[in-house]
């Protein structure tokens, strides 16, 4: 049943509900109850502004992640060329030290 204001045809006016009281006690509580819920919304709007920035970082440090392991492949690609070229070097004849030590200063380099 839809609530309609009383009104009176010979005034020519509305008049005020008998119940006004209670309309007034409604509102308050309707007021309480949007203030609830505004303050959920923006306890939800502060939870996720705090994923986006944790994303954010997150993503950065992915990043890092990706040029360390990039880095790490090259340094294990660069000892393995190394090691081969000592191997090489020791099946080489005998009293032929010059390139096993230009190999061992290399490496000293490549370590320090």
């Amino acid at each position: 049943m839809p609530f309609a204001f009383p009104y009176d045809n010979a005034k020519c006016r509305f008049t005020q509900p008998s119940s006004s009281g209670a309309g007034a006690a409604l509102a308050r509580k309707t007021g309480a109850t949007m203030g609830g819920i505004v303050g959920g919304i923006e306890r939800v709007a502060g939870i996720m502004s705090d994923i986006v920035a944790s994303s954010r970082e997150q993503s950065g440090s992915i990043a890092q992640v990706g040029q360390s392991v990039t880095q790490m492949d090259q340094a294990t690609q660069q000892n393995a060329t190394l090691v081969k070229e000592a191997a090489a070097n020791r099946q080489g004849p005998a009293g032929t030290g010059g390139p096993a030590r230009r190999l061992r200063q290399r490496l000293l380099r490549t370590v320090i």
